[in-house]
């Protein structure tokens, strides 16, 4: 008798266990709007949580903001002359009031590379450091380890 109960008790464990990792449910970040349909968002969220969770990091982790010694000549390009993804209309955010929070790194054509930070000046003083690809990728894939997913 104790044998089956303890079964059961696996078996019912292991479900709910299942069944909890199976319920992550990835909400989407306010700012995949401006890049993508809600249509398109929703089918992701649907059918593969995975690459909404990475949009959501990327919007999050991709880049970071450093301040440069003023006092040294760098030759970085400026944001100002990234363009959109998808049109020839370039950078038009307002430099002054830059927010991480509000910054959307998927509706501009940044040159991402594959082992070198990619930088851009903010003109303030401040640079735009993009990690590079296989960087972010891992610390992306020990996000989604951490979700379960």
């Amino acid at each position: 008798m104790i044998k089956k109960v303890t079964f059961i008790a696996i078996i019912l464990s292991a479900f709910i266990a299942s069944s909890a990792f199976a319920q992550v449910k990835i909400v989407p970040d306010s700012r995949l709007y401006q890049c993508f349909s809600k249509e398109y968002i929703q089918e992701v969220q649907l059918n593969n949580p995975k690459l909404l969770a990475y949009y959501n990091f990327y919007l999050d982790n991709s880049y970071f903001i450093s301040k440069t010694n003023s006092t040294k000549k760098m030759d970085i390009p400026s944001i100002s002359n990234v363009k959109y993804k998808e049109s020839d209309k370039q950078f038009d955010e307002n430099i002054k009031d830059f927010s991480m929070k509000t910054f959307n790194p998927l509706k501009y054509d940044f040159k991402i590379e594959k082992n070198v930070y990619s930088h851009y000046s903010l003109g303030n003083g401040d640079v735009i450091v993009f990690y590079p690809l296989k960087r972010f990728m891992k610390k992306y894939n020990e996000y989604i380890i951490e979700l379960g997913l």
